[in-house]
């Protein structure tokens, strides 16, 4: 799945391995303050405003459920939620913090399979 996020300019990702098949993203984006605002504000209610739903690409459906979970004050706005996709028989359960600090946005996920 393409991060929602690429729309910044500005961008930087790094992707650690864990074991069991865990991994960490890290990804960053640099845009001025309400560009960031705006735009993470419009992702986060569009990814939280149906607790289930269907992603549908040319050679995969897969069923998401999302659920919106508290996250540290940190910056200037933050959010969090637990995705769980489901697809092709796999389920992953996706933990995302969303932190913005003025003009710098950072986005952790941290899935589990």
């Amino acid at each position: 799945m393409d991060s929602p996020y690429a729309m910044f300019p500005n961008q930087g990702k790094r992707v650690f391995a864990g074991p069991g098949g865990t991994q960490l993203t890290e990804e960053l984006y640099s845009a001025p303050p309400k560009d960031l605002s705006t735009g993470v504000g419009r992702i986060m209610t569009a990814m939280g405003a149906c607790p289930s739903y269907r992603l549908v690409t040319a050679s995969t459906v897969a069923e998401v459920r999302t659920q919106a979970v508290p996250v540290p004050r940190l910056g200037d706005e933050q959010g969090g939620q637990v995705l769980t996709v489901t697809a092709g028989g796999r389920r992953t359960v996706v933990q995302q913090t969303v932190i913005r600090d003025g003009a710098v946005l950072l986005v952790l996920q941290r899935s589990l399979r």
